[in-house]
């Protein structure tokens, strides 16, 4: 969560690429889970806020 306090901790903002997403949800798949993602994008087109949630 970029938008967590952080306080006084040296903690850099979570970067995750569409390539890592995809491969973290075959290895979720392969496992017998299953990911419902939900996105919202800005009226500029980027993507905005990201929730998902895992499921057996």
């Amino acid at each position: 969560m970029n938008s967590a306090p952080r306080d006084d901790l040296d903690v850099e903002d979570q970067r995750t690429t569409s390539a890592e997403v995809r491969s973290m949800e075959r290895l979720a798949g392969a496992g017998g889970r299953q990911t419902l993602t939900a996105v919202i994008r800005a009226p500029d087109g980027t993507l905005a806020g990201l929730s998902d949630t895992d499921s057996d």
